[in-house]
């Protein structure tokens, strides 16, 4: 406690300087000094991964954009990298779409390759000219 009774607090701070080892050509982190500070008045203090710079962030983001276009993202890549706070309805939501579609164009398919076999049916049987479906939806 500090001399008007309250608690004293303090942050010890290690900050490390990349090097690059002459020999191996790595870089290394090397230890600096310790430094301590005094913490004074109440703190809400968070602590996150990565830069909480804007245009970082900002880069981040077109970068992100940019692999989703090449498709080499996916929409959860682009979604988690964006830190986006509904990514999984989302995910959900865009997995149900394709999935209704390719199911739709499944079914599209199979009903153009049954007209294409009636068709050759009909003509084998009856070696008659089918009409061509401009024909048939006139």
């Amino acid at each position: 406690m500090d001399e008007a009774g309250e608690i004293q607090r303090t942050a010890t701070v290690q900050q490390y300087m990349p090097v690059v080892d002459e020999q191996t050509g790595q870089q290394q982190l090397v230890p600096q000094e310790v430094k301590q500070y005094d913490i004074k008045g109440n703190l809400d203090i968070r602590i996150t991964t990565g830069t909480t710079l804007p245009f970082a962030k900002a880069q981040r983001k077109a970068q992100a954009k940019e692999l989703y276009q090449l498709g080499i993202y996916d929409a959860e890549d682009l979604l988690t990298d964006l830190e986006h706070p509904r990514k999984d309805k989302i995910v959900e939501k865009y997995n149900q779409r394709q999935q209704a579609a390719a199911e739709a164009q499944a079914q599209k398919d199979q009903q153009e390759l049954a007209f294409k076999q009636a068709e050759l049916q009909l003509k084998a049987a009856g070696n008659q000219p089918v009409p061509s479906e401009q024909q048939q939806l006139a």
